[in-house]
């Protein structure tokens, strides 16, 4: 087996970022900041962030909640 090189997320020209491999320890706070940065560019308050965030670990939750043990 032979070592995988560390990735983090990339962006491309339509502003999507690859999720692919986030072994980098780098790669979770890139992607936070990236998210954070492209929502209040569209508008939001932090409150509004806030909202998503909550939303987002509702769903992971829910997720997880589902999963068969």
């Amino acid at each position: 087996m032979t070592a995988q090189p560390e990735q983090t997320p990339r962006t491309t020209p339509d502003s999507v970022v690859s999720l692919a491999p986030m072994r980098d320890s780098r790669a979770l706070p890139i992607l936070a900041k990236t998210i954070f940065r492209e929502l209040k560019q569209s508008g939001l308050s932090e409150e509004d962030i806030m909202g998503v965030a909550s939303e987002l670990l509702a769903q992971v939750a829910s997720g997880l909640r589902a999963r068969p043990r």
